[in-house]
C-alpha cells in the first residue's frame, strides 16, 4: 500500500534537476556552438580546395604566369552563404601560391579568414605543398589543419 505523503516530487528534487540541466547547458552549449561555426568555416576550405586545384592546373599550363584573381586560373567563384570572397595570388615561376578565404555569417566574431600558402620545396617532385593558416579569428573556430605555424 502506498503512502500518500510520498506520492509526488518535492520542490528540492525539482530544483536539483533544474540546476543539473542548467549546468550541463552552460558547459555544453558553447562547445556545440563552436562546432557549428567550425562546420560553417569548413565550407570555405572546400571552396579553397577547388581554387587550389585551378591555380595548380593554370601554373602547370603556363609556368611563367602570375595570377592575381581566381578567374585568371579559369575558376569561377560565386559567393556562398558562408564564403564571402576568395583571394588568389600566384607566381607560377617561383612556385609561390596563396589562396585566401574570407568567411561570413558563420556566427563567429570576427568571421574567420583562412589562407593556404605554398612555399617552394624542391624535394616535393613538382607537387605543391599547401599549408593552411588562420589569419583572423579565434582558434576554436578554425579547422585543425589551419592551426599550423608556418608564417
Amino acid at each position: 500500500m502506498k503512502n500518500p505523503a510520498h506520492s509526488g516530487v518535492t520542490a528540492i528534487e525539482l530544483l536539483v534537476v533544474v540546476a543539473i540541466i542548467t549546468l550541463l547547458l552552460a558547459v555544453g552549449f558553447p562547445r556545440v556552438e563552436d562546432f557549428a561555426i567550425r562546420a560553417r568555416v569548413t565550407e570555405g576550405l572546400a571552396v579553397a580546395s577547388a581554387a587550389r586545384a585551378a591555380v595548380h592546373t593554370a601554373c602547370a599550363d603556363n609556368p611563367s604566369a602570375k595570377i592575381h584573381d581566381i578567374s585568371e586560373a579559369g575558376f569561377h567563384f560565386v559567393p556562398t552563404k558562408y564564403v564571402a570572397e576568395l583571394l588568389v595570388i600566384a607566381n607560377c615561376s617561383e612556385q609561390l601560391y596563396w589562396v585566401g578565404v574570407v568567411t561570413r555569417n558563420t556566427g563567429a566574431h570576427p568571421d574567420p579568414f583562412l589562407a593556404y600558402l605554398t612555399l617552394p620545396d624542391h624535394n616535393s617532385k613538382g607537387r605543391a605543398l599547401w599549408k593552411c593558416r588562420l589569419i583572423r579569428g579565434l582558434e576554436e573556430h578554425a579547422p585543425a589543419e589551419c592551426l599550423t605555424t608556418i608564417f
